[in-house]
């Protein structure tokens, strides 16, 4: 292929990756143009920051709950709360009840469970109740409300604490508030036995 000096030539080469850790991947293309007397080389380098996430927590921050027993509720997206995005779920009496809080090690320093009170203001819940992993890419703080009670309904809201960044911001990110929080609606049925 024969192409002229001044013409502009773009292609791509996709590639798969298989990571099995996070990092900056770095790709470094090269051009050679033969002049008359001598060659010249050009070359130019992009980097990209690439940090894993456990499958169920996608988006770095998530909160799950007990899948959905009626059509259309459940797991279901509840919009955005103060401070927060939202799902919902209901359950009925003595399901077996928990919510799940996962937030990226790279982003997120710990994870912290609250229940809203009847004020609006936020409750810690009891260590007793929370269950702790460490993964490989997620802080995990699971809320093991067991067998449910109708007083068991409520805004459980999970928080994370944010680390420091590791590099400057962008301009357009700096305006950005962050957010930090993540929210669970739950609404437990109370089974009526007809007589």
């Amino acid at each position: 292929m024969h192409i002229s000096e001044n013409a502009t030539v773009q292609s791509s080469f996709p590639f798969r990756i298989h990571p099995k850790k996070s990092g900056v991947f770095r790709c470094r293309a090269c051009t050679e143009r033969h002049q008359v007397i001598r060659s010249v080389s050009e070359c130019s380098q992009a980097e990209v920051d690439f940090f894993l996430v456990e499958p169920e927590f996608e988006s770095g921050f998530e909160v799950l709950g007990p899948r959905h027993l009626f059509e259309g509720r459940g797991e279901a997206e509840a919009g955005e709360g103060e401070g927060g995005t939202g799902k919902s779920g209901v359950v009925v009496e003595r399901d077996n009840v928990s919510l799940t809080c996962g937030a990226s090690v790279y982003d997120y320093s710990s994870v912290e469970w609250f229940k809203e009170n009847g004020g609006g203001g936020l409750e810690a819940v009891g260590d007793d109740l929370v269950r702790r992993e460490e993964r490989n890419f997620t802080h995990v703080a699971v809320l093991e409300l067991g067998a449910a009670k109708t007083e068991d309904t409520g805004k459980y809201v999970c928080r994370a604490e944010p680390m420091r960044k590791r590099m400057p911001k962008k301009e357009e990110e700096e305006e950005e508030e962050s957010d930090n929080t993540r929210s669970y609606s739950l609404e437990v049925w109370e089974i009526i036995v007809p007589r």
